[in-house]
C-alpha cells in the first residue's frame, strides 16, 4: 500500500530482501555448532539474494556477491564471473572511504576471483 501510495520507492521489497539476505548470510557464517541451521540460512539468503537481483537489479549490490560467491563454490564459473562482476562494478561507484572492513574482504576475494576466471577464458 506504501508503494502504490507512493510512499516509499518501488523497489523497496528489493532493498529489504537484500536486507535479509546480508542478514541471513552473516548468520549463517556465524553459526558453527549447527551445520542443518547454517544450511538453511545460507539457503534462505540465496532465496533473497536471487529475488532482489530479479526485482531490483541496478539497485542491489551484496545479492551480487552471495550469488556469484555460491556460483564459484558450485564450479559454475560463467555465473560467478557475471554476478561478481556485477558486484565489483556496483561497489567501485560507492567511494572506498565509505567501505567498512567486511566491504574490502569482498572485494578483494572478489576481485581474486574474477581474475582467476578471466585468467581461465583466456
Amino acid at each position: 500500500a506504501a508503494v502504490a501510495a507512493e510512499l516509499l520507492p518501488e523497489d523497496v521489497e528489493a532493498v529489504v530482501k537484500e536486507i535479509l539476505s546480508v542478514s541471513y548470510y552473516q548468520l549463517a557464517e556465524s553459526e558453527t555448532q549447527n551445520a542443518a541451521l547454517a544450511r538453511t540460512l545460507r539457503e534462505n539468503a540465496m532465496r533473497y539474494a536471487e529475488e532482489a537481483i530479479r526485482e531490483a537489479p541496478g539497485r542491489v549490490i551484496q545479492p551480487y556477491y552471495f550469488t556469484g560467491m555460491a556460483a564459484w563454490e558450485r564450479g559454475e564459473a560463467d555465473l560467478a564471473r557475471e554476478r561478481l562482476e556485477r558486484f565489483l562494478a556496483r561497489m567501485e561507484e560507492i567511494p572506498e572511504s565509505r567501505w567498512d572492513g567486511d566491504d574490502r574482504a569482498s572485494v578483494n576475494a572478489a576481485r581474486e576471483i574474477v581474475r582467476r576466471l578471466r585468467g581461465v577464458a583466456q
